[in-house]
Order: C-alpha cells, then structure tokens, then sequence
C-alpha cells in the first residue's frame, strides 16, 4: 500500500513510467505471496512426520496434505514471467487455481484440527474418568 500511495501523491510531476513501475511493485507484493505460505506449510509437515505414532497430534495424511499445498503453490510463482495466459497474475493457474489450493487446504486444516481437539478432549475425559 505504501507503494500505491507514492505513485499516487506526484502522479502528475513524474514519470509515467515511474508511476507504472511502482504500481507494478505493488502488485507483486500483493500476488507474490506464496514462498511464506509454503514454508508455513512444510514447517507444519515436518513435526507431523517426526512425531511418534503414538503421540502424534495429526495422522500423516496432514502431512503430506501440507508438503502437496506447498508444491501446488509454486505456479503463483510464475506470475513474474507471464503477462498474459494461465500463468499471468489473473491466470486460471498461477490465481485461481492456487487460491482453491489454498482456501481448500485452509477448510482441510480447520477440519484436521478440530478433529485433533475433539480427540484431545476425549482423552483428557476418559484419562479424568479412570482416575475417580
């Protein structure tokens, strides 16, 4: 936003090219997401396979859910190469096909861990059951 704002406060004393490049900066701050988001992934898969079985807060389907989301993100990365087409930053690839990556992979987690918690609980209450 801060981009937008300077190519916006003497959009009439510079350049236009200026002005140009600096919204195009803005856009790829915006669109070029996607290296955090797949390290956020695979830092979550990793303690999921490194776990123990029998201590394990997540089966390793959540795992590798997590390590695929990341793989599947790689086409946003392509928006630096590509101005028109599947690839470009309005494509069906590198936008829409990685934002239902991602929104599925967001609902996929949610489930994921409410199930864990669920899990959790029970066995907090069973553990708190045995012990009267």
């Amino acid at each position: 936003m801060l981009f937008r704002s300077v190519a916006a406060f003497r959009s009439d004393d510079i350049d236009p090219g200026t002005t140009w490049m600096l919204n195009d900066a803005v856009r790829f701050l915006f669109l070029y997401t996607w290296p955090p988001f797949s390290a956020w992934a695979v830092a979550i898969a990793v303690p999921i396979f490194r776990a123990e079985p029998q201590r394990a807060v997540f089966p390793l389907s959540v795992g590798y859910l997590n390590i695929w989301m990341a793989i599947f993100l790689f086409p946003a990365g392509l928006i630096a190469f590509f101005k028109t087409g599947a690839f470009a930053y309005n494509g069906a690839i590198a936008f829409y096909f990685v934002a239902a990556v991602f929104f599925g992979w967001m609902v996929a987690m949610t489930a994921a861990l409410l199930a864990s918690i669920r899990a959790e609980e029970r066995g907090l209450a069973g553990r708190a059951g045995a012990g009267r």
